[in-house]
């Protein structure tokens, strides 16, 4: 019924209190509806598009496949899935001036939902990354996190003995990992970005979907790498339940899962993340799922009816089969 909080400022977009309780969720939650309906206040009068923030995309960013399978809204956004590759991307998208200046506003974002759930966010979700990667090294190396927000997966890395370098755009998150974690982050973004060295390990975590060229940005990447390297990377997954909801006629807004249209450009499918191993020659060697479908259909249309311990076991269940909403994959080049 209430999670930790982290110790925080009001600077920092929060009270110094220890506990978040179902109420300060709820108030967290209507924050962030009220941050998103402020954002795209432009973009829609009621449920019609303003046209002139919008563009069309003519294909698929992974496999260039031009026929949608089905086509379904979320928050006003329109998403089409590939009848190729499965992936679900948002059509029309937002013109890149204006989606840029969201991307800059997303500061808020950070106040409003990761700050104050941040010790949770970082013991829990931090920590499953870490494991996830830790295994496949005998010995500490560097690390190269992009979008690194502010700093909580590579904090973890830092305490475990990594050499920890970020790359983030929004200065509010880079100077908040600067200021808490003493972290060292390159507050810009990856097409400006030069490294002077090489990385054993280079994570992206969410930041993939933001990408109009997927594949041009990871052969990027892919140079990074120091022999012997991995790249892992967090997705939000097209063959989640949370997306087949809204697919199959599910109503209602939404605040995660990749369909935030103002956010993220496209989701993952099995089959695209596949396909993009292949095109930029690396070999996926581990791929789960670890979603929040299930809270997240129990939080905001089933009032919270199903209990927590079962609400786990379905979760469990999905993530089993990779129905979750999130998607990690640990691919390493193959040349």
């Amino acid at each position: 019924n209430s999670i930790r909080k982290s110790s925080l400022t009001k600077e920092d977009g929060c009270c110094n209190n220890s506990i978040m309780t179902n109420s300060d969720i709820l108030a967290f939650n209507h924050k962030q509806r009220t941050h998103f309906n402020t954002l795209c206040e432009k973009l829609f009068d009621g449920n019609k598009r303003n046209e002139s923030y919008f563009e069309s995309v003519p294909c698929c960013y992974i496999c260039e496949c031009e026929e949608i399978f089905t086509e379904f809204t979320v928050n006003n956004f329109r998403f089409v899935r590939c009848s190729n590759c499965g992936a679900v991307y948002v059509n029309p998208r937002l013109k890149h001036d204006y989606y840029n200046e969201i991307q800059q506003k997303w500061g808020q974002y950070f106040k409003i939902k990761v700050i104050p759930s941040a010790q949770l966010r970082k013991e829990i979700y931090g920590n499953n990354k870490y494991l996830l990667v830790a295994k496949y090294f005998e010995n500490q190396g560097a690390i190269l996190d992009i979008g690194s927000g502010i700093g909580l997966e590579l904090s973890i890395f830092k305490e475990k003995g990594w050499d920890c370098y970020g790359v983030e755009p929004n200065i509010f998150a880079a100077n908040y990992a600067r200021k808490h974690f003493g972290l060292n982050i390159a507050n810009t973004d990856i097409e400006s970005f030069v490294p002077d060295r090489q990385f054993d390990l280079i994570t992206s975590f969410g930041v993939l979907p933001i990408f109009k060229d997927p594949v041009s940005v990871l052969r990027k990447i892919k140079k990074w790498l120091a022999p012997g390297g991995y790249i892992c990377m967090e997705m939000s997954a097209a063959d989640s339940v949370l997306v087949r909801y809204y697919e199959n006629g599910g109503a209602g807004y939404v605040d995660r899962g990749g369909l935030e249209g103002e956010k993220q450009l496209m989701l993952y499918s099995i089959k695209s993340i596949n396909l993009l191993a292949e095109k930029t020659s690396c070999r996926c060697v581990e791929m789960k799922t670890d979603g929040l479908d299930m809270i997240t259909l129990n939080r905001l249309f089933l009032n919270s009816e199903i209990p927590d311990p079962q609400i786990k076991k379905l979760q469990k269940l999905l993530d089993s089969s990779l129905q979750g909403d999130r998607i990690r994959v640990v691919l390493r080049p193959e040349k």
